[in-house]
């Protein structure tokens, strides 16, 4: 099991105030130039990857790590509410969508985002945990 594309855990936070979904990774797996400018200086293990939403309509995601954060993107969100099933897309303004997932309560039961490819962090499977 790689550690750049396979170690990805998933967490949500309760929706008091705002519903987040976190991920966790290698920090050694992410490549993108500025935020490798960011991680390195911390000298951290893991970075966590964090879509928060603000409201039924904008997400927030950010990277995570020592106390510190590192903005990567605003866009709008679409909530849908199914019994007790909340379902998340995200789309930036060229419509292309960064998250897709289904929560139940505080789990995730499917989250996938497009960001990882972004970050230049390598393809694998999102492990939800």
């Amino acid at each position: 099991m790689s550690a750049v594309s396979r170690e990805r855990a998933v967490r949500v936070e309760p929706a008091t105030p705002r519903t987040a979904v976190r991920w966790r990774v290698s920090a050694s797996a992410v490549s993108l130039p500025a935020a490798r400018a960011w991680i390195t200086p911390l000298g951290v293990t893991d970075v966590m990857l964090v879509c928060v939403l603000e409201d039924d309509t904008v997400a927030h995601f950010s990277l995570e790590a020592a106390g510190q954060r590192l903005d990567v993107c605003t866009a709008a969100a679409r909530v849908q509410r199914e019994a007790s099933l909340t379902h998340v897309d995200v789309f930036n303004a060229t419509g292309t969508r960064l998250l897709a997932a289904t929560l139940s309560g505080e789990r995730a039961l499917y989250a996938i985002t497009t960001l990882w490819d972004h970050l230049g962090v390598a393809g694998g499977r999102y492990e939800l945990g």
